[in-house]
């Protein structure tokens, strides 16, 4: 079974002035595994921005005491 169950990606080209790139990525459901996001924003040529984002999987009491 792959680890990936799917990935979403986000592409948006305003010319010179700024560029977006956003991807999700969701893992398989028997991995106890984050959400993983990931931004790259470019600004012109000389200021370029990278987020990382891990979102848990669940939101139950046993899983934010397991790992929150």
């Amino acid at each position: 079974m792959p680890a990936i169950a799917k990935s979403r990606y986000t592409y948006i080209d305003a010319g010179a002035s700024a560029q977006v790139f956003n991807c999700v990525i969701y893992p398989t459901h028997i991995y106890d595994l984050p959400l993983l996001g990931i931004d790259l924003l470019s600004f012109g040529k000389n200021k370029i921005w990278v987020f990382l984002d891990f979102q848990p999987l669940f939101r139950d009491e046993a899983y934010i005491a397991k790992y929150i």
